[in-house]
């Protein structure tokens, strides 16, 4: 129908993305572009020529207002280059301001019904759409076709006309697809002139070619051998060939006298001088300790470049060629950074090429996902209001509970397998018959929309958080409430139970994490330390450490007794959502909204694996009970199941066996590989060499 703007507060992000869903659920395109409060408060110069291509491509600007909106200098100057480009604007009334919305076309008010409202909504739409459709002509579409890059210096050829920007949530123009790859154009050209170098060598232009071969002195490269004019005019000088016209009689023969054993002598120590300046140069200028930085250096620029290439074949739709050149690159790379982003370009086109590792059938967000104790089953919530129970070996649904009335933020097993316990927007908390999926009871007491529920180590007891800023336990058997924990300054994201159910640690949106007593309610520790919300909080399995994710882009490592910071684990680009252990403590996974999700070395910090293949956000992470796979869910929808490897060869071994095909001499030519191919294609007979 019609692409549309929406303008909205980092505070209101939920409600902006419900509503992005049901634009899309009324075939509308909707923009929803992430923000920090950091930028809200006016400082967007970086990405102020997103927004201003955002608003300029969108033909209807949605504003979604609230008093954190009012405040925001973001929305105020959004609001303003919507004026200044003359675009129809649409104000959403989310709750009571006085904001200045005299310049909008329309204005729904969802603060009474919102039922009501949303109908109006949807009429108000369609007379934007209708008036638009009259006033401006649809744009043809972008041709696909044309190739990014056809490079004859280089000799590789990248198709496609975009790229997904997953940072930001829209698609670069052609011309943008271009910059990204011309770095790597250029990169290659370097390593294609670099290889050819090293293998065809260069002779020493000092000292004669038949010299050089003859005795086999040392190659290297161009930037270590100058031309040094000074010694050609020590040889000139005191290296004089000398003169045979004397030598010779007039039959032609050489004399065999004196002078032919002084031509002798002159002629070795003329042999032996060379050899002593070629030992003095190549121990001065290093040339063999200087082959070996260069020859290393090729090594690491080949590498990443495999490597970037196998990204993008991957993420194109041809993972077979990128299974390849990430072998190829893995075997090439020296440094530990460079195996990383090998394997990680291996582990993604292995991922890619297998089909049954993805399960769709929710038709929103999904919002948890994790395995049933023995390991057979996934259980998943999404915000199209159902759980789902998928059997792993089938690769389908075998159960579905749809009796939430609102989004469904979480669902968890029971320690015994025997119940499913599910939070959802609609204040309520819900306990299922596992087998069955018959409702056994409704816990009601949360003012506000519950955020997750979790089950204590006996499955005897149950925390549940809110946004009405309390965390309340809950007894399973009878539904009764025990304890209501209050503190927080702000809404509640997670809880969790210790191991030996004593304690609990809760998560909030005011920064700060609590451990706290179950029986008495007294705070233990106060855990300080993330600069932004905090969306997930987890015991590990021996109940030593705490993780915490937050949105501030970090996970967090902290002593569970004493609340003692451990450390900190880097390298997510956007916020992290979720945090979760191994079963045996060593690892960890993190979720974030930068579309990956990530596996950490506990004792160390080390980042070990990236897992990248999703579209959307990653909302959930989780490992199974024997550790051996993750289970991930998304916003795009799907739940995906991520297989591990044990170390480097196993998943060589098992890439191997995947792939349908080896490389031919061209494609090997293609990509500045060695005419020779690897010895396990020839010893498996993969085509081409299966004759």
């Amino acid at each position: 129908m019609a692409r549309i703007f929406i303008s909205y507060s980092s505070r209101d992000e939920r409600a902006a993305l419900g509503l992005q869903s049901w634009l899309r659920e009324h075939a509308h395109d909707p923009i929803l572009i992430s923000r920090t409060k950091k930028q809200e408060q006016g400082d967007f110069n970086d990405q102020q020529a997103d927004l201003q291509t955002s608003i300029s491509e969108a033909e209807i600007v949605l504003l979604l207002v609230t008093p954190f909106w009012q405040a925001s200098n973001l929305g105020q100057w959004e609001k303003k280059e919507a004026v200044s480009r003359h675009k129809p604007m649409l104000a959403i009334l989310e709750a009571p301001t006085s904001a200045d919305i005299t310049d909008c076309n329309f204005v729904v008010d969802m603060t009474k019904n919102r039922d009501t409202g949303l109908g109006d909504l949807k009429d108000k739409l369609q007379q934007l759409c209708a008036g638009n459709s009259k006033a401006t002509e649809p744009k043809p579409d972008a041709d696909t076709s044309a190739p990014i890059s056809n490079n004859p210096q280089t000799g590789i050829e990248l198709q496609g006309t975009i790229i997904a920007d997953h940072d930001r949530g829209k698609l670069s123009s052609p011309d943008r697809s271009e910059k990204l790859i011309r770095p790597a154009m250029r990169h290659a050209a370097n390593v294609n002139r670099t290889l050819k170098v090293l293998r065809q060598g260069i002779r020493w232009s000092t000292f004669p070619g038949w010299i050089t071969k003859s005795l086999k002195l040392p190659v290297a490269g161009i930037k270590f051998i100058p031309k040094m004019p000074w010694l050609q005019t020590f040889k000139k000088r005191y290296f004089k060939m000398p003169d045979f016209k004397p030598l010779l009689k007039r039959s032609g023969k050489w004399i065999a006298g004196d002078k032919m054993r002084m031509f002798g002598a002159a002629f070795m120590l003329f042999i032996f001088a060379t050899v002593l300046i070629g030992v003095i140069f190549d121990r001065s200028l290093g040339g063999k300790d200087a082959m070996r930085k260069e020859l290393a250096n090729v090594k690491k620029r080949q590498s990443l470049f495999l490597s970037r290439v196998a990204n993008h074949l991957g993420q194109t739709g041809d993972p077979q060629t990128a299974m390849l050149l990430a072998l190829e690159a893995l075997n090439e790379a020296q440094q530990p950074d460079d195996r990383l982003q090998a394997r990680d370009a291996l582990y993604t086109a292995y991922i890619k090429e297998q089909k049954n590792l993805v399960f769709n059938g929710h038709e929103n967000q999904v919002s948890g996902a994790t395995f049933s104790p023995n390991g057979k089953l996934i259980l998943s919530s999404s915000w199209d209001r159902t759980v789902r129970v998928w059997s792993i070996a089938k690769r389908k649904a075998i159960l579905t509970l749809d009796q939430h009335d609102g989004f469904v933020n979480g669902a968890v097993y029971s320690p015994d397998q025997s119940m499913i316990l599910t939070a959802a927007l609609d204040n309520k908390a819900r306990l299922f018959n596992a087998r069955t999926g018959k409702l056994i009871r409704t816990l009601k007491g949360h003012s506000y929309d519950l955020t997750s529920a979790a089950f204590s180590s006996n499955g005897q007891r149950i925390v549940t958080t809110s946004g009405d800023q309390t965390a309340r336990v809950w007894e399973v058997a009878g539904g009764q409430l025990l304890k209501t924990f209050l503190g927080h300054k702000a809404g509640l994201e997670s809880a969790d139970f210790s191991p030996d159910g004593n304690r609990i640690a809760t998560a909030s949106t005011d920064k700060i994490v609590r451990i706290l007593d179950v029986s008495s309610g007294e705070r233990l520790a106060l855990l300080e330390g993330h600069s932004d919300s905090v969306r997930s909080v987890r015991y590990d399995p021996q109940g030593e450490l705490i993780a915490t994710a937050s949105e501030d882009k970090t996970v967090r490592l902290w002593q569970a007794r004493s609340g003692v910071f451990v450390r900190a684990l880097k390298g997510h680009e956007w916020a992290v959502l979720h945090a979760s252990f191994s079963p045996d403590g060593k690892r960890l996974v993190s979720a974030s909204k930068d579309n990956t999700a990530m596996v950490w070395d506990v004792k160390t910090g080390k980042l070990l694996q990236i897992l990248k293949g999703h579209k959307g956000i990653v909302t959930h992470a989780n490992f199974s009970p024997n550790g051996k796979a993750i289970i991930t869910a998304s916003g795009d929808g799907t739940i995906r199941l991520w297989p591990l490897f044990a170390s480097n060869k196993d998943l060589v071994n098992k890439v191997r066996r995947a792939t349908q095909k080896c490389l031919t001499l061209d494609q090997r030519k293609k990509y500045f590989l060695s005419k020779t191919p690897p010895k396990w294609c020839k010893k498996m007979k993969k085509p081409p060499f299966h004759k």
